[in-house]
């Protein structure tokens, strides 16, 4: 009897520790990335698929309606963080997740894109027979303007703002103007506008946008809507807008703007 002490208790012993090693495998420090994807205006993008991936590892999320995220269970380790959505550039960025216990690591990333923000209300029109109700516009687009444009790109410039890769200096000519009643008047002449870096703006041609002034810049930065005129009209969905109308239903939004 004596010679089975050791034999016990070495068993009980092997128990024991494979108890401890199954709850250490089984409470492995994770991580959760959250974040916030945004268009070149800081607006949040619903609808965007962000993947992360590490070896084996793979987790996906579609942003939510003001374009927060969250990425759960990931283990410690590298990981390549993947936004996507139709109409922007894909971003891609490198990202370390450290679990000390489980942690949580803030991401926010901005897509670029040429993704226009306007809609039309009506789809029962044609280009011949321009419709009664205007296109509709995000409120805040015009609550955020100074001014609603209609002008032709002159050139572009060279490089990209260091600090926003979103967007590039262009010099425009300006056609007609509205203003709205805090800005204090009309702007004529040739300015510079911020518009999107990877948008497909031509020189020479000819848009509908909405501004506001930048004073630290000295220009105007676009505030959503850009739209080309094509034979004084506007497209908006599969609908066709007069340059005459659209500013008519602007003069709306803007009580007592400046011609």
């Amino acid at each position: 009897m004596t010679n089975l002490l050791p034999v016990r208790t070495c068993a009980a012993a092997l128990l024991v520790l494979s108890a401890v090693f199954a709850g250490s495998a089984a409470q492995e420090p994770t991580a959760s990335i959250t974040g916030r994807i945004t268009d070149g205006q800081r607006l949040g993008l619903p609808g965007v698929t962000v993947t992360i991936e590490s070896g084996d590892q793979r987790r996906e999320s579609i942003t939510r309606i003001d374009g927060r995220f969250e990425l759960a269970s990931l283990r410690p380790g590298t990981y390549t963080l993947t936004a996507e959505l139709a109409g922007f550039r894909t971003v891609r960025r490198t990202i370390r997740v450290r679990a000390p216990g489980v942690a949580t690591q803030d991401v926010s990333m901005r897509l670029c894109g040429s993704v226009v923000v306007v809609s039309s209300q009506s789809s029962e029109t044609s280009r011949e027979a321009p419709p009664e109700v205007s296109p509709y516009i995000d409120a805040g687009v015009p609550a955020r303007s100074d001014v609603v444009a209609d002008l032709v790109i002159v050139s572009r410039g060279d490089d990209q703002l260091k600090s926003d890769h979103c967007r590039r200096v262009y010099r425009a000519w300006m056609l007609r103007t509205l203003s709205r009643p805090r800005y204090g008047g009309p702007t004529s002449g040739t300015v510079n506008l911020l518009l999107g870096a990877h948008s497909n703006i031509e020189p020479g041609k000819e848009y509908v946008v909405w501004l506001s002034w930048r004073t630290r810049q000295n220009t105007f930065d676009s505030e959503g809507m850009l739209q080309q005129v094509e034979d004084g009209q506007v497209k908006a969905g599969e609908n066709w807008y007069s340059v005459e109308d659209l500013f008519k239903t602007f003069e709306h939004m803007w009580p007592k703007a400046v011609h």
